[in-house]
């Protein structure tokens, strides 16, 4: 029994003075944080390194040894801390840059701390991740439609390119146009593209039929965009707009609403009147007159109207001169119209109307001219005269 009682006290003994031989021995713990969790090729971030002696008794010649792995580099590479008190700590930081011919994936920074703890040598070693991601951006450009200008109740085909200005591949690709009123997309609405690599694009199409009741003007027609990274961890999703006008058709009647009877040499008026019989309001409209012989010395030169909206008209009126030399028949005047849409786009046409020049016996005709008031007058008055005096002479005869 006694010697069982002296085994154990001596285990204890042990024990005890293993316990104040650590106590009286240093460590050192190493904490660290990324401030950026994902980084992209030709990226750079810093990393944070907090090395704490937890333990009663101080540390000596701390010094630091940082290696990198794939696609990551380290600024400093070595650095010297010094020593660290008990119970004390101390911050230091990294510079880690990326790459930039760097691929998606997870590489690291490993530190080695070594240091000395009375006369024994020490070191820890950790490993920080470093997460590489390669980025698919991906843009709407080169957007085309098959018909200009969009009407309401016409099919037009809408396509554009879908461009990739990442870094990375975009892949499952998945383009959505959402169904509104304003257009029907014809066959599918949705459109699936396996991948589309860094700096690359794809073409994408849509056939549309825009709403016969829809109505004039600007509309941004949205785009959804569903998409994975090149390792198919992350997703993306994004909205992009497409710019939508929709126009009425311009058709513009001009004809001669009225003319005074004119002959060769001779001067007259023409009133001309132009309706706006297509679907939408124009804008800023100038009727100018272009040459027209043998009709000559038309004035005004240019009339500016302003705006005529639809299924509406104006009527002007232009004085010409016919040239001497002129035969009769129908000789047309020439008219050019300017005039711009809602958005401000400029149009010009040129119309023609039909002056007729009349014979000069037909001139004649048109331009005699009857007794005066005061000749019919003086006639009545004299004939009533005449037959009181008649009647006089009559009646002494008797």
């Amino acid at each position: 029994m006694k010697k069982y009682i002296l085994l154990v006290s001596l285990l204890l003994s042990v024990m005890l003075i293993s316990s104040l031989a650590l106590a009286t021995t240093g460590s050192l713990t190493i904490s660290w944080s990324v401030l950026d969790e994902t980084l992209r090729p030709g990226g750079e971030t810093t990393v944070f390194l907090t090395l704490t002696n937890p333990t009663t008794v101080g540390i000596n010649s701390v010094k630091l040894y940082i290696s990198s792995g794939p696609y990551v580099s380290s600024s400093p590479i070595y650095q010297e801390i010094g020593g660290l008190g008990a119970s004390s700590s101390q911050q230091t930081s990294l510079t880690v840059k990326i790459s930039s011919s760097a691929v998606s994936t997870t590489s690291h920074i490993t530190v080695r701390v070594s240091y000395y703890s009375d006369s024994t040598q020490k070191e820890t070693i950790i490993t920080i991740p470093i997460r590489i991601r390669r980025v698919p951006i991906l843009q709407v450009t080169n957007v085309k439609y098959d018909v200009s200008p969009i009407e309401p109740g016409s099919t037009v085909l809408l396509s554009f390119d879908l461009v990739n200005n990442g870094d990375g591949s975009a892949k499952d690709v998945r383009i959505v146009l959402n169904q509104s009123d304003l257009f029907t997309v014809i066959e599918s609405r949705e459109i699936f593209i396996n991948e589309i690599k860094a700096k690359r694009s794809e073409n994408v199409s849509f056939l549309l039929t825009i709403n016969p009741s829809a109505s004039i003007g600007t509309y941004s027609v949205p785009l959804s965009l569903l998409f994975l990274d090149e390792t198919k961890i992350e997703s993306y999703s994004d909205i992009k707009y497409i710019g939508l006008v929709i126009a009425g058709q311009y058709n513009f009647i001009v004809t001669l609403e009225s003319q005074s009877v004119v002959a060769s040499g001779t001067r007259g008026t023409a009133t001309i009147k132009i309706a706006n019989a297509g679907t939408q309001d124009a804008q800023f409209l100038t009727v100018k007159v272009l040459p027209s012989d043998p009709l000559v010395e038309i004035s005004p030169e240019s009339i500016y109207i302003g705006s005529v909206k639809s299924d509406d008209y104006e009527t002007e009126d232009f004085i010409f001169k016919v040239d001497r030399t002129t035969s009769s028949g129908l000789h047309p005047l020439n008219l050019k119209i300017d005039y711009k849409d809602l958005y401000s786009h400029s149009y010009s046409e040129i119309y023609g109307v039909d002056v007729k020049v009349s014979s000069m016996e037909e001139f004649s005709k048109a331009h005699q001219t009857g007794p005066s008031l005061f000749t019919i007058g003086i006639v009545v008055l004299v004939v009533i005269v005449c037959v009181y005096y008649i009647y006089k002479r009559l009646k002494k005869k008797r």
